[in-house]
This record gives C-alpha cells, sequence and structure tokens, in this order.
C-alpha cells in the first residue's frame, strides 16, 4: 500500500511532498520521477522523444493505409468501368439490331 503526506499550496492545489516506496517497486528511477515535484528536464526530453517517434510511426501508418484504401479504390473502379463497358457493347449491339 502506499503512504503520502499532503500539503496545501497556496494556489489551493496539494502537492505531494513525500511518498512511501510501493512493496516490491521494480524501478527506483520510476518512483524517484513520481515524488519529484518537478521532473528532471532529461524525462521531458526523453518523453518527447518517445511522442516524436510514435507520431512519426502514426503518420506513416495513415499514409499506408491511405495508399491501400486508393489502391482498392482504383481496382473497385476498373472492375466497375470493365462492366459498364460490356453493357455499353450489349446496349450497341441492341441498337444495330432495332
Amino acid at each position: 500500500m502506499q503512504a503520502a503526506t499532503v500539503k496545501a499550496a497556496p494556489n489551493g492545489k496539494t502537492t505531494q511532498r513525500r511518498q512511501t516506496a510501493l512493496a516490491g517497486c521494480s524501478s527506483r528511477d520510476a518512483y524517484a520521477l513520481m515524488v519529484q515535484e518537478d521532473p528532471p528536464p532529461e524525462y521531458w526530453q526523453q518523453l518527447a522523444e518517445q511522442r516524436r517517434r510514435a507520431l512519426a510511426q502514426a503518420l506513416q501508418e495513415n499514409k499506408r493505409l491511405e495508399l491501400v484504401q486508393r489502391d482498392q479504390e482504383i481496382a473497385e473502379l476498373r472492375r466497375e468501368n470493365e462492366d459498364l463497358s460490356e453493357v455499353a457493347a450489349h446496349v450497341d449491339f441492341l441498337a444495330t439490331m432495332i
């Protein structure tokens, strides 16, 4: 179980001043980040880099999906075009019969 000492800040919000470690906590760095009031600049740099990589992956996936969708639409339109060409040929044949 986690215990914490909470102190009221001047703006009315509470800030966490001290926390005891969870039993079996596997990462001291993660715990240190949780109890510090302001994370170090390295934390924000790492977080920004992770988010930049995630954004790049998402943009790449979106582009791939857009290309797949476009290829599917082109294939569908080609099939429809072939079907309509057959209908037009049949109509021309019937028109010559009349």
